[in-house]
This record gives structure tokens, sequence and C-alpha cells, in this order.
């Protein structure tokens, strides 16, 4: 092959291999020549280089900077060369590209310093005949010579170049040698990301959605800036609007669109019209044709483009509900009237009723496991919920009465303290007479049962003069854990004071200023914890004292928006449970032979007391079988089983004031199996809790209230279902059943969750949907609580198999 065919060839190649529009005339001096990539192309952003060696070989190569992708050329086949040969065509290579590299960073730099340079000279302008031509509003106008100026920013943020646009729209011209691929307009909007090809067509969007537009420039730079501004804003909802090519081949505007949306998983939308012309393909078309409303409608109904591989399902823990049948029947129905006028999860009203049992009765009452082991009636509840879930006025309908008795007290306490200081004012007057026989008055004490904000040091004075025990009741418990030794000089004395008040053991004051002590030290507590908040509450150093595993952590959620209703607790519902606080603060302690206050001592049945023995066992044996890594059953668990035998005795009180029977009574064995029901409740919510505290490798986590909501709503559609199938527009409907406009889920929030839930997406003809299966089904039933729905012999209430 000759010098001529050489060059030849190389040419051939270039335009076959890369595409580009390369001269015949190409010469091999080892320069960089520059050259249009495309035919009666303006800017010559494409170069080639040729070297011919000693030997006769040329090597050379060629690429656009534009669209990089390096063309190597050697008229010898690499079987052909020798070493040397080979070492000298890579290092002409190298040396070749670093020259490219050089050359384009310096067209580049010029640029930008150009751009910089246009925009400080262009004017601002009211208005521009290709923006009126557009229909679109821009919020600055810069024009220079008559052209629309735009400006592209590279990812740093940095003006790299600069989009001029004619008054008629024909010539989009961009610098000369600077920088495009990767970088893009930018049209500042509120927080939704949106990504689209032109300006016009940018404005046009941002007018119907208030979004920030991303200009990728055209479409063969939309996966580029796809991916820039993916890795900028990895967490963002980011929506690709593209143009609909029709009248090109494979369309590339919704090829590009696409392959970038699919990249980043965005979402991916482009104009549908109802009666295209033959330019109509972007989204300023479609306001031009159809108006802006049409705009907005179907940029709202952009779906996240279908994975190829369905999705997993969430490791989501479906946390138990509390069982509400543990209590006596009339409160059941009380419990159900005062969540549903409250509108409030029935789990946050168990709990403080429970509690509401341990503060009203406190230490008068005990349970006897064996000689020698004695459980007291102080349990110690922490609610984790979000603000605004509605403890607080459910729990003030069940504690409003304690608080009366307790304000009454207070009446009648100012009453007796106004008397006793005229006594001792007239006992002192009397010893000042020296008169004989003077008899000093007692100081009257005040008994509360329930107590809000207070310090240890109050609390101690508190069960000085109640030895029943108090109710400590904040409404967040957060305050009081981090406020315990926030006055206290020796840092953890009040927690190891206050875990002593946990087993009714005795509190000790030894200062300058005061000597108290308290033989029996009961204080029962029940607050609520935010969820954000939960690690700054407890640390190690809580888990490793045992302070941590004395509380019940529970985790409640709303399963749906709050909801105006007109339902109110009945005058019935209230006065029962005035009976019930007043039949329970009026059990008193018996009296020793010296007439000191001793607890009334409770038995276990024989039933009872096996039912406990194998529960003990049970809880032992899963201790002793977890490792020391496992902190979450290893220390928990063996709490549990004290508290399996406190909550045995509230709700056999429970019972017995309900029934009318004597509360002395052995507690039976159904009442025992109902307490431990209790126990694996709140032994599921504390291994999760726990998870979230200690292990932050853990990806588990509970269902959101739109999950669940969301899954009740795919249950409700199972007669719909055809097939397997379910529309995603069936399910959107059901969900929004008889809610308010301000409660409604869209569908694509819809369809992003029900994929979330392991549901493996479907296109039939033009519905989005899911295919169903009855594993899928089994699973949303345990996510929203029907597990327990099951017929006698075990199998589901309906049949799930006529679904498919």
């Amino acid at each position: 092959m000759n010098f001529s065919e050489m060059l030849l060839d190389f040419r051939d190649q270039v335009r076959q291999q890369r595409g580009l529009n390369i001269p015949s005339d190409v010469v091999a001096d080892n320069k960089i020549h520059r050259f249009s990539a495309k035919d009666n192309g303006r800017d010559k952003n494409a170069w080639y280089s040729l070297l011919l060696l000693s030997d006769g070989t040329l090597i050379g190569c060629a690429d656009d900077w534009a669209k990089p992708n390096l063309f190597k050329f050697c008229s010898r086949k690499p079987g052909e060369m020798n070493a040397q040969e080979r070492e000298a065509f890579a290092k002409m290579i190298e040396e070749q590209k670093a020259r490219d590299d050089a050359e384009r960073k310096k067209a580049q730099d010029k640029a930008a310093a150009t751009a910089k340079w246009l925009l400080k000279r262009a004017k601002t302008a009211t208005s521009h005949p290709y923006v009126e031509k557009k229909g679109i509003q821009p919020t600055e106008i810069l024009v220079y010579r008559g052209m629309w100026v735009c400006r592209i920013y590279d990812p740093k943020g940095e003006i790299v170049n600069v989009q001029r646009i004619s008054q008629d729209g024909k010539s989009k011209l961009f610098l000369k040698g600077a920088i495009k691929k990767g970088c893009w307009g930018i049209i500042q909007g509120n927080d939704l990301i949106i990504i689209s090809e032109s300006f016009s067509t940018g404005w046009s969007i941002h007018m119907a959605t208030g979004a920030t537009i991303i200009v990728a420039l055209d479409c063969y730079n939309l996966m580029s800036v796809a991916l820039a501004i993916r890795a900028k804003y990895p967490y963002a909802e980011i929506t690709i609007c593209a143009d609909n090519d029709r009248e090109r081949e494979e369309n590339p505007g919704r090829t590009h669109g696409l392959a970038a949306a699919k990249a980043i998983n965005a979402k991916f939308c482009y104009p549908v019209f109802k009666a295209p012309k033959p330019k109509d393909s972007d989204f300023n078309d479609l306001a031009s044709a159809e108006g802006i409303e049409e705009v907005r409608r179907q940029i709202e109904a952009a779906r996240p483009i279908e994975d190829e591989v369905p999705p997993e399902a969430p490791d989501l823990i479906v946390l138990p509900r509390f069982p509400v049948t543990v209590f006596p029947p009339s409160l059941q129905i009380v419990i159900e009237e005062i969540s549903r006028a409250i509108d409030v999860p029935p789990t946050i009203l168990c709990l403080g009723l429970l509690v509401l049992v341990c503060g009203c009765v406190g230490r008068t009452r005990g349970v006897l496991i064996k000689p020698g082991w004695v459980e007291y009636l102080v349990l110690w509840v922490g609610i984790i919920g979000k603000s605004g879930l509605g403890k607080s006025p459910a729990l003030k309908v069940l504690f409003d009465s304690i608080h009366d008795k307790d304000y009454e007290q207070l009446k009648e306490f100012q009453k007796a303290m106004e008397k006793f200081e005229v006594e001792l004012a007239k006992a002192k007057r009397d010893q000042r007479k020296g008169q004989a026989d003077v008899t000093i008055p007692i100081k009257p004490g005040l008994k509360q049962t329930i107590i809000d904000d207070a310090t240890i040091e109050s609390i101690g004075e508190a069960l000085s003069e109640n030895p029943r025990g108090v109710l400590w009741h904040p409404d967040e418990l957060t305050q009081l854990i981090l406020g315990l030794d926030q006055y206290s000089g020796n840092k953890g004395q009040s927690k190891a004071r206050l875990l002593s008040a946990y087993d009714s053991g005795p509190w000790r004051t030894n200062r300058v200023s005061r000597k108290t002590g308290v033989r029996h030290a009961s204080v029962s507590i029940l607050g609520g914890i935010q969820p954000k908040i939960l690690n700054h509450a407890f640390n190690d150093k809580d888990a490793l004292t045992g302070f941590l595993q004395r509380f019940w952590l529970i985790s409640v959620q709303q399963d749906k928006p709050r909801r105006w209703t007109e339902d109110s607790i009945s005058q019935e519902a209230s006065d029962q449970i005035k009976e019930i606080v007043q039949k329970l603060c009026n059990m008193d302690f018996d009296m020793d032979r010296n007439m000191n206050p001793v607890p009334k001592i409770i038995t276990l049945s024989p039933g009872a007391k096996e039912v406990f023995k194998v529960f003990y066992g049970e809880v032992q044996l899963e201790t002793w079988l977890q490792s020391d890594a496992d902190r979450s059953d290893g220390t928990v668990a063996p709490k549990l089983i004290g508290q399996a035998a406190r909550t045995a005795l509230a709700l056999h009180i429970l019972n017995s004031v309900d029934a009318g029977g004597n509360e002395r009574d052995p507690i039976p064995e159904s009442t025992m199996k109902a307490a431990i029901e209790v126990i694996r409740f709140v032994h599921a919510h504390q291994r999760f809790i726990w998870n979230q505290l200690f292990d932050q490798q853990t990806t588990q986590r509970t269902a959101l209230p739109s999950e669940i909501r969301i899954a009740r709503a795919i249950l409700d559609c199972l007669p719909e279902i055809n097939g397997g199938f379910i529309s995603t527009d069936q399910i959107t409907t059901k969900v929004n059943g008889g809610t308010s406009e301000g409660l409604r889920m869209k569908s694509d929030v819809v369809g992003r969750t029900v994929a979330k839930l392991g549901l493996e997406k479907k296109r039939r003809g033009d519905g989005h949907g899911f295919i169903v299966s009855a594993e899928n089904i089994k699973w949303l039933r345990e996510l929203c609580g029907d597990q327990d729905q099951r017929q006698e012999d075990g199998s589901s209430p309906t049949n799930d198999a006529e679904y498919f």
C-alpha cells in the first residue's frame, strides 16, 4: 500500500467508523487539523493528526470534541508491528491526545471568557420577538445584537457558554469551542426538578408547574445532564420531559429521554397531542395548541420508568397492635368509643388504662409469684409517635378523674394548711408567754396521685405523703429523662434513685437542709417520645445500668390521616371511667400489728402459675440462646417476666372492678394468658426499638401510615382483580374513596408506594397496574393487622385463589 492509498484508507475509516466528514486532502505532518464533523457545518469541533514513521508506517487519530471517542489508525496491523513500532504508535497517540486535550481546554477557557464578556454587554429587554412567538414569560430577557442570550453552566455552577437565539428562532448558536456536553441552563423554581431540552420548552414547563428547570440544550445531552443532576441531588424527585419527535426516525427525543430517565430512576413524560400538527413536538407546542393547563396535567401524570426486574418487598417489620380483647367487654366498648371520637389509635388508650391502674392502686396490692418474690403495680411506658398523634387528648380523658381527685385534695390541703398556720402561730405565742403543756400542731400532708412537671426531690416529697406511690406523667418523656440529672452535681444519681422506684425500693435523702426517707418508693411513668429524638433520650449507659430495659417503648402510628368526626364521648363512658378511678383509688393497704401500712398480697391460681412457669422457661431459654451481641433480647427479655406478673395483676384488678368481684381472689389462668399476650406485644416493639437504637446497620422499619392505607385499599380491591392484575387507577380510587380533597393521594404516589410494597409492575393496554399474587395478599393482610381474621380451620376469611 503506497502513501496515497494509506491516506485514503485513513480518511475512509474515519468516515465509516466515526461518521465524521473528514476532508479528502489530509496531510501527515504530526499536527492537529480541525474540520467540521458534518457537511456544511460551521463549527470545527472535529480534528485529526497523522504521522509517517521512518519505516513508512502511517499512524494517526481523529476525534470530535462534541462527542469524544478517540479513533486510532495504523497502516500496519498490530500483529505486523514490532515492539519498537508499537511503542512509537502508543507514544504518538498519547502525545496527540494530550495536545488535543490542551487545545480543547484552551478553546473552552476562551469560550467561557467570551460568554462572560458577552453577558456583561447584553442589555435587559422587556420583550423579544422569539419570546413573544413562543408565548413564554422569562423573568429576565438579555439581548445582544438582537439575539436572546441564555446562560449555560457547568456542574460546578460556572458560566461556560451561552446560547444565542435569533428573533425568528431559526438560529440557535453556541460559542465556538465552548463546552456543551454535561452542561445546562437553569430556570429557578420550587423544589421539583424537571429536565427539558430547550429554553422555550423549559419556560413553558416552568409556567405550568413552577418547577426548577434544567435545560439540557438538546436530546443528545439529556443523559450527561441527567447523570450530573442526579449526582448533585441524589434523593430529589426528578422528571425528564422529553420532546416527542414523531416525524423523525427513531424519535430521538423520546429515545434519549427514556434512556436518561432509566439511568437515574426519574419520572418520564413527553407531550401527547389531541390533533398534532406536523411540527408539533415539545411541551411549548402543546401549550400553544392546548393550553398551559394541559401541560401541567400531563406532567403531573408522569410516572417513574418501570424496572425490568420486579422490586423486592421492603424489609418491613409488622408490629402487632395492642390486644384490646384482654380488657373486660365493657371497657373494650369505652376504648372503641374514645378512639373513634378523638380519632386516635386504640393502643394509646390501652397503654394508658394499664398505667392508670398502676397509678391509682400502686403498692397497695402485690402479686405473689413464690415466697420471697412479689411484684407490685409499677409500669414505665414510653409511647413513640409523631406530634399530632392525638396522645394528649386521649390520655386526658382517662386521667381527668385523677386530676379532679388530686385537685379536691389540694383544696383540702390548702384549708388544712391555713388552719395549721393559725394553730401554729397560737402555739408559738403560748410558748412565749410561758404557758405549760402547749401542743404543737402536726403539719398536714398533700397526697398527690399524678405529677407532670417535677424533680426527683419533689417526687421524693410526694412519695413521703403517699405511700401507695405516684404516677409521673409528663407530656414529653424526653424532658423527664434529660432533666433527671440537670440539677444534680452527681451525674447519674437521679436515674439510679428512679431505678429503685421501679421495684418499690427505699429512698433516703441525707442533706444538711433536709433529711427524708421513703421506705417503699413506687413510681409509674407514662409519656410520649417523638421518633426523631429517641436517640437523644436514651444512650448506651442507660442500657448497661438497666434503666432502658424497664421501659415499654411502644411504636404507635396513625394508619390514616386524622379526620373530623361528629362522634363524641358519651356521658355513660365518662361516668364509667370515673367510677373505675374511684374504686381503684379506694383500694387501701392492710395494717400490720404496729399499724404500719402493708400491701394486700394476691396469689396465682394453680393454672395461672403453670402458665407463668412455661412463659418463664421460654424467656430464659431465649435469653440463654442469644449471643452477647444481641442486646435487644439478651437484656430486655428477662424484665418481661416480672412485667407479665404486674400486667396480670392490673388486668385482674380491672376485671374485678368491672364485675364487682373480689380482687383478693387468686389470679385465674385466663388472666395470666391475657397478660402474656400483652407482653408478647411489648416484646415485639422492644426488639424493633432496640434495633433502631443500637444496630446502625439495620434496614428494618415499620410501615408508614400511607403504606398501610394503600395496602388496605389493595385488599379492598380484591373482588375487582382480573386474572391477578389490578390497575393503579383502581387502587387510587379505593384509597381516596370517602376522603376529603385535601387528603387525597395522587395516582403516581400510589403507584410508587405499591411498588415499594413489593408488587410487580405491569402494563396492560393503555393502563398501568400491578400483578397481585397469593403471597402478596398474605403479606398485605399481615401489614394491615388482618392476620387474626382467620376461620377456625386457619384459612383466610375469603378464598384468595378466586382472584387469580
